[in-house]
């Protein structure tokens, strides 16, 4: 065995020692905080929302919020997921948690494997420790809401994918669908990524025979695994759409669509004029409705203020660390995690566009949900920092893959 093979494998064993280490450390976190956080720390709105919901899928074999009421203001997975643990556990919460500690350092091993494929041993080990130890990331697992197993699946989705361009085997974008899917019947969010799909494959360069097979596989997987919700919806109210909320924006854009009466009053709201007396009056006042970032008219007619609502909007969306209100009040602390945070996006934004001339259809894919998911921040929803939560680990991953090469330039022998 030569010295360089030596070197190879006493590295390689190195980050395996790293990767398990943070594997245990990571799983052991998220243990440790599902069984300290009292209950009451997770329960918010959406959470009692979810949870009723299980409970009376359980109970009465109908999805909705109230008794034997049908309805599809949100997408199934996530309930569904609580109910398999409440059936199985006789309706624990801890079992849920313990669930989702589990589905957070599974997460994380996501997270080392894209690192791997994409960038290097090195970077995916890096960005699995960032995963591991992110706060936000750890203590979601406490939370009854969508976050967790919803980045779970986002992983899959580009883990699939990942390996399908080393690979181009049909298993692979199955692999990718059903992330996708499942992401997708967690949140909506990715519900018109795929559109982009050709410009991925046209800017990676790929074998368009081989692009092709994959959407032909990719697009019937994940077909399959909404299949049987969009029958359902179409059984229950004679009208073929995905979720209310979604069909809200198809109604607003184009006149038609499912609306309960919940939704019909929030279309209406959003096309009225701004007054004190709507909800949330003073923050959107600051950052502007989205309904109106997406208007051509008002961009004419106010720009300075539109740009300024866009600004605010994409500072609050990024720049303000999820989870920062929960920190104790000091001052050093809070300046801290702001600045780790702001150095994390910083970091990945740089390595992001460093990458882009090397038009790799797995990186590409990395940013173009960054970008997407930024889309929708700014002209589609409320710029809460908490549905950037899921795509934070693809920030990891820049900015692992930024600090790899930085350790190996510097640490580079020179030549004698």
């Amino acid at each position: 065995m030569g010295l360089a093979q030596w070197g190879r494998w006493k590295e390689a064993g190195r980050q395996e020692r790293m990767l398990s280490g943070i594997l245990l450390l990571a799983a052991g976190l998220r243990l440790g905080l599902a069984l300290a956080v009292p209950d009451s720390f997770g329960m918010r709105a959406d959470a009692e929302e979810y949870i009723g919901v299980a409970r009376n899928w359980l109970q009465t074999g109908v999805f909705g919020e109230n008794a034997g009421i049908p309805y599809a203001v949100i997408p199934p997975a996530y309930p569904a997921f609580l109910a398999l643990i409440f059936g199985v556990s006789g309706g624990s919460l801890l079992a849920a948690r313990l669930a989702q500690a589990a589905l957070g350092a599974a997460t994380v091993w996501l997270v080392y494997a894209i690192g791997r494929q994409l960038f290097s041993e090195r970077a995916g080990v890096w960005a699995a420790g960032l995963a591991a130890v992110y706060p936000p990331l750890a203590l979601y697992v406490t939370f009854y809401l969508t976050e967790t197993l919803y980045t779970f699946f986002a992983l899959l989705f580009v883990y699939g994918f990942a390996r399908w361009q080393a690979a181009p085997q049909a298993r692979y974008a199955v692999l990718s669908a059903a992330g996708f899917a499942l992401a997708l019947l967690t949140r909506e969010t990715l519900v018109l990524l795929p559109l982009a799909f050709p410009l991925l494959f046209w800017w990676g360069r790929l074998n368009w025979r081989e692009g092709g097979r994959f959407l032909l596989f990719f697009g019937g997987a994940a077909l399959l695994f909404v299949a049987p919700w969009l029958a359902r919806n179409a059984l229950t109210f004679d009208a073929f759409f995905f979720t209310e909320r979604t069909d809200a924006l198809r109604y607003e854009w184009t006149g038609e669509g499912y609306l309960s009466s919940e939704f019909e009053e929030w279309v209406q709201t959003n096309e009225a004029p701004l007054t004190e007396e709507q909800r949330h009056y003073e923050y959107l006042r600051y950052y502007g409705r989205a309904v109106d970032m997406r208007d051509p008219a008002f961009l004419l007619a106010q720009p300075g203020q539109y740009v300024t609502f866009l600004g605010r909007r994409l500072v609050e969306f990024w720049l303000h660390p999820v989870g920062l209100e929960s920190l104790p009040e000091n001052l050093l602390l809070r300046a801290g995690y702001i600045a780790f945070h702001a150095l994390l996006v910083g970091l990945a934004t740089f390595q992001m566009v460093r990458l882009l001339p090397r038009r790799d259809a797995g990186m590409a894919l990395l940013t173009l949900c960054l970008l997407y998911i930024t889309l929708i921040g700014l002209f589609l929803r409320r710029p809460l920092p908490r549905y950037t939560l899921p795509f934070t680990p693809l920030l990891f991953l820049y900015a692992a893959q930024a600090s790899d090469r930085w350790a190996r330039l510097r640490f580079r022998r020179r030549p004698e």
